[in-house]
């Protein structure tokens, strides 16, 4: 079915179209103010696709069941909502242009095999379910700005949650839940200027928050836990972590990797970690007004990083963890000193 006019309605009453071949099922062309309801698409290539002159478009109560391809969208202005794809290939794909806007609220991803959504500019991701997919839930193919991933469902996937990997910057990742998943919850590499705030992420055998290479992140009253590791931090800069609550990971409650500049930690919660509560190696902080002057590393045992500024470690709590030190600041040189590790089962940490 091809629809190339303006201001279209089509109700399917629950119809359901199926074995389509390899051609789209319903095909939107240079279009404008076109909704789709109630309609059920079974064994299908491609369910709905728009082209890149398509304008405005609502879908609403579309349910998708083994296709290639769920949403193969381009255009501008697309609304997708209380909605289910499972048993499928690709969830939503295709929109690549920089001034698009996409909201998608209220749609379930279950059984995806390779991506339940990429995302591109000016996206919104709310209210959805992502579950039992085999590849990363939510990803990119292009450098993303802007683009909202608020009070969603992750659970029981194989493969990663959120991973965006491309010269990022206006993210904001809020109020997920991150459960019984079989790898990392959020990865972000090469952003900036965007915050992480107020997720759950628990019972993944993987990293809870991965940052590399990025600066300007601010990672605020999250609660991690139940984790191999809780956050992991590798050549990052200027970043903001406040206010979470992190506990009974299997490794490190919160790890650094590479050289670190002027990152601030204030008022977090670190306890009970099977290892570690907090374990930087090469790591500039500063404790009772004391600095700490070694850069962001971990897991070395090499004297030739280079020494950075300091960063912050303020009023945080340390508590009951197992093994090890609840604060473990590897090879520093204190006061003059010989270089070596320092480590201890402090409670709290001030700078003063």
């Amino acid at each position: 079915l091809i629809i190339s006019s303006e201001n279209i309605t089509l109700d399917g009453n629950g119809y359901t179209i199926s074995n389509n071949g390899t051609y789209d099922s319903i095909s939107l062309q240079s279009t404008l103010n076109t909704t789709l309801k109630n309609i059920k698409f079974n064994t299908v290539s491609s369910a709905i696709s728009s082209d890149s002159y398509s304008n405005v478009t609502y879908l609403n109560n579309i349910t998708i069941n083994n296709s290639g391809t769920g949403f193969f969208m381009f255009g501008f202005n697309i609304t997708i909502t209380n909605s289910t794809i499972l048993n499928s290939r690709r969830g939503f794909s295709g929109n690549t242009t920089t001034t698009s806007v996409v909201n998608i609220n209220n749609v379930n991803f279950t059984n995806i095999s390779v991506n339940p959504i990429i995302v591109y500019n000016n996206f919104t991701i709310e209210n959805s379910l992502f579950e039992n997919n085999s590849a990363i839930s939510i990803t990119d193919s292009v450098p993303v700005n802007f683009t909202n991933i608020i009070n969603n469902q992750f659970v029981r996937n194989t493969g990663k949650s959120i991973v965006l990997t491309r010269n990022m910057k206006g993210l904001i990742i809020a109020n997920n839940s991150m459960y019984n998943n079989n790898d990392q919850g959020i990865s972000l590499t090469d952003s900036k200027d965007s915050s992480i705030i107020n997720n759950t992420i628990y019972n993944l055998n993987s990293f809870g928050i991965n940052l590399a290479n990025s600066h300007g992140i601010s990672i605020i009253n999250n609660t991690i836990y139940n984790n191999t590791v809780g956050i992991l931090f590798n050549t990052v800069h200027n970043n903001t972590i406040r206010g979470n609550i992190i506990y009974n990971n299997g490794h490190f409650s919160f790890a650094g990797l590479g050289n670190g500049v002027n990152n601030t930690f204030l008022n977090n919660t670190i306890n009970s970690s099977y290892s570690y509560g907090f374990f930087s190696s090469y790591s500039p902080i500063r404790y009772n007004g004391v600095n700490y002057n070694t850069s962001l590393y971990f897991l070395s045992n090499s004297l030739t990083n280079q020494i950075t500024k300091d960063n912050q470690f303020v009023l945080n709590s340390l508590n009951n963890n197992n093994n090890n030190y609840n604060l473990f600041i590897g090879w520093v040189n204190i006061s003059g000193g010989t270089w070596g590790a320092e480590g201890g089962n402090y409670t709290y940490f001030l700078d003063n």
